[in-house]
């Protein structure tokens, strides 16, 4: 599943919307996909067997689960992640940890679809 990201073996990431820069994305084969912030936004990790391919899809591309991590680790929100052969990526956060050092209470959020691009 993961060859479908070769374009994105490392790549530097940009809001759609705008063009910011947001991070690095890397793909470890087999394993995972890995965002890193360059704001101090900590780390965003799909989870080990999460990823599926999107069928039908013009582009070659797998849906993932993430879990996001600020930069103490301690994981802060979850979501879905689309990840394209072409380097797009695509992120929704749809939980988050509202007393993350104190283990752990969660609520269902939806921000939405952001897009970013190599």
């Amino acid at each position: 599943i993961m060859t479908v990201a070769s374009y994105a073996q490392t790549n530097r990431l940009f809001y759609q919307s705008n063009g910011a820069s947001y991070g690095r994305v890397t793909v470890f084969p087999g394993s995972h996909f890995q965002i890193d912030s360059f704001n101090g936004g900590g780390v965003i990790k799909t989870f080990r067997n999460s990823c599926a391919l999107i069928p039908g899809s013009a582009v070659p591309g797998v849906q993932c689960a993430f879990g996001h991590f600020n930069a103490q680790g301690i994981h802060i929100y979850s979501g879905r992640g689309l990840f394209f052969q072409n380097g797009l990526v695509y992120l929704r956060w749809t939980n988050e940890n509202l007393t993350a050092s104190t283990g752990g209470q969660w609520r269902m959020i939806d921000t939405g679809w952001y897009g970013f691009r190599p």
